[in-house]
């Protein structure tokens, strides 16, 4: 990174706020690129779900079935599915 460069100080930035704003989350397409821009420029991890990283979420919730449908291209980004279930106490 070239100092002074403004793009790469206002991407420095963005960083900064979203590892703020994800702070006590975890984010259930980490590392997963959920973008198709086609040939106009490589994929990104742009869209992300935020799920409470807690003992008491986790004791309260499961998650599972977590899919990128990288099969349908009616936008430049690729459907997220995931399923949610509030676990019953006996």
């Amino acid at each position: 990174m070239v100092k002074g460069n403004s793009k790469d100080n206002s991407i420095a930035a963005n960083r900064r706020n979203y590892l703020l704003l994800t702070e006590g989350y975890i984010d259930l397409f980490h590392g997963i690129y959920t973008t198709n821009y086609g040939k106009k420029c490589e994929p990104r991890q742009i869209d992300h779900v935020l799920v409470e990283n807690s003992y008491e979420f986790v004791q309260k919730y499961a998650f599972s079935d977590i899919f990128l449908d990288t099969q349908k291209d009616v936008s430049d980004h690729f459907p997220l599915y995931w399923t949610l279930v509030k676990k019953c106490f006996a």
